[in-house]
């Protein structure tokens, strides 16, 4: 077990300063196309890309300490990980909802007449290009380092998922941007090199804005003690359980939780026996557990054996 994790927690940190290091390019130049172009998408843009460079520094902190074992916290410090996690959902939530407004605004300015300037779209181009190469780069490199640990950092997770989305904004700013470059004079769609910026960062909103609440909504359930809520690991360690259990022993129900990188389970079990020696389900306990790791790294289960 304690191999396991050291190997989960170096393969983490090499991805994570990797993804600082990418990410905080992306965040200077997102701002630095913003000043050249005046788009408010490419601030957007690069403060997503902060968000990313910000959370990683606390991502490795957590990853280096989450295995401690206080008075607190007498079996780790997992719960850093989930409150990270909800952190960053409410960053990332705060970042699209701020963007959404300002961009609205800036659209009913238009309509009431307010002259808005208009972005100057080569720089863009150049920046989206980079940069969607960067972001789906470093997605697919966080995602190859999940699978590498069999998908147990949930800190790689969120920031695969970020990542992502960082990148389809700014494959979307790019192709729409294209457009608008290309539209010509006269057509009717004018406006869109007005305001066409903040319609962009709209729709993107609009799109993306589901995701951190996913982000939260997991990270509260965690952090209340509720049930598992990815279904894949939930099945698989259900099985392994199953299999591990003696013909006298009937599985009743299972409770799963997790926090962070580390699962506690809940096993009731029903005996064909008036009678079951204490040592027997110790053994047991051991036995399905020592079994359930190489699916769950961290992991502590409880027994509970009642009669027919």
């Amino acid at each position: 077990m304690v191999n396991n994790s050291i190997e989960i927690d170096i393969v983490e940190n090499k991805a994570l300063k990797a993804g600082i290091f990418i990410s905080l390019l992306m965040a200077i130049a997102g701002w630095v196309t913003y000043y050249y172009s005046g788009s408010d998408a490419m601030l957007l843009d690069g403060n997503f890309s902060f968000i990313s460079v910000f959370a990683g520094i606390i991502a490795i902190i957590i990853s280096n300490k989450k295995h401690l074992k206080t008075k607190t916290f007498p079996f780790g410090s997992y719960v850093y990980e989930a409150l990270f996690v909800l952190i960053k959902g409410i960053l990332i939530l705060g970042v699209v909802l701020v963007s959404g407004l300002q961009n609205t605004f800036k659209i009913i300015a238009y309509l009431k007449g307010k002259s808005i300037e208009n972005v100057v779209i080569g720089p863009i181009l150049i920046y989206v290009v980079v940069i969607s190469v960067l972001c789906f780069a470093l997605y697919f490199f966080y995602k190859a380092k999940n699978k590498i640990i069999d998908n147990k950092s949930s800190i790689l997770q969120v920031e695969t998922k970020s990542t992502l989305l960082d990148g389809f904004m700014s494959l979307g700013i790019g192709v729409v941007f294209l457009i608008i470059w290309l539209l010509p004079a006269n057509t009717g769609f004018d406006f869109l090199k007005s305001i066409g910026d903040a319609i962009i960062v709209l729709i993107m909103c609009l799109v993306f804005f589901t995701m951190p609440l996913k982000i939260i909504r997991d990270s509260f359930i965690e952090l209340g003690g509720g049930i598992l809520q990815d279904t894949a690991t939930k099945e698989i360690a259900e099985k392994i359980i199953v299999e591990a259990l003696p013909s006298n022993l009937k599985k009743e129900s299972i409770y799963i939780s997790k926090l962070g990188s580390s699962y506690f389970i809940l096993l009731y079990l029903t005996s064909d026996t008036n009678t079951i020696d204490l040592s027997t389900i110790e053994s047991l306990r051991k036995k399905i557990q020592e079994v359930l790791m190489p699916a769950l790294s961290n992991v502590k289960l409880e027994l509970i054996v009642s009669n027919n």
